[in-house]
């Protein structure tokens, strides 16, 4: 995405604060992953440990960004990770997030559930099996956030080269026929250059859930990156890490 876009990647580690604060206890201990043995937690190794996971990871993002000739800096902080990265997201375009998974019962991670309810935050959510490339796909419904989505999605694909596949998921506030909604994508697409490629497909089953609707009929696929408006998540009652682990590719939330 930063290739296509031409753009800088910042990365950032942050060690939670909370981990470290809970390592000065005297009664603080730790699990070993394959021994299965507790012993006592350490201030001095628990900051070594994170001190080498935050190298590893720069260098991850050397090797990806390098051969794609990106510029990317990286930086280590210490912190809240919701906080911290609320903080640099002011003023950065985008904030991408992985989700590793869930643990049963539990949600994707309060990370992503606090990034998430701030509005005006442009936050992709991945895992780590997503695809990196395919078409664009965008979720259309008539509000603010929607068309923000709309025009955020075309401007990625005609940057990346590949196809946008629109999905028609008129709101039920915001009062807009799929019909009026169809008119209003194609006055978009008109502005944007003949050689974007775009498909449209309306919905058929207006009965069915609108994010169901979304992950039928094929619709995304072959899968790519999703574009949504926050808007449409909330009308959904759809957490950006639930949603992320429906779609079979990175989701985009905007607005």
């Amino acid at each position: 995405l930063a290739a296509a876009l031409g753009v800088e990647v910042v990365g950032v580690y942050v060690e939670d604060i909370t981990l470290l604060d809970a390592a000065q206890l005297p009664f603080a201990q730790e699990v070993g992953l394959l021994s299965g043995e507790a012993r006592p937690l350490r201030s001095h190794n628990l900051q070594e440990q994170l001190h080498r996971l935050a190298e590893r990871t720069r260098a991850a993002l050397e090797a990806r960004a390098g051969p794609k000739r990106v510029r990317w800096s990286f930086h280590s902080v210490q912190g809240k990770p919701a906080h911290r990265l609320r903080e640099l997201a002011r003023t950065e375009d985008l904030l991408i997030l992985g989700v590793r998974g869930r643990s049963p019962g539990r949600g994707p991670g309060s990370t992503v559930r606090a990034l998430t309810a701030h509005s005006g935050l442009r936050l992709l959510v991945t895992r780590k099996d997503c695809p990196r490339s395919g078409p664009v796909h965008i979720v259309y419904d008539g509000t603010e956030d929607g068309g923000e989505a709309l025009r955020t999605g075309l401007a990625l694909a005609t940057a990346a080269g590949t196809d946008a596949v629109i999905h028609i998921a008129p709101s039920p506030t915001a009062g807009h026929s799929a019909d009026a909604l169809r008119t209003k994508v194609e006055e978009e697409v008109a502005a944007a250059p003949s050689s974007l490629e775009v498909r449209i497909h309306v919905p058929g089953e207006p009965s069915m859930p609108r994010w169901s609707t979304v992950l039928s009929h094929g619709f995304v696929r072959p899968p790519g990156l999703l574009v949504v408006g926050r808007t449409f998540l909330k009308d959904e009652e759809l957490e950006a890490g639930d949603a992320a682990e429906g779609s079979p590719g990175p989701l985009l939330v905007v607005g």
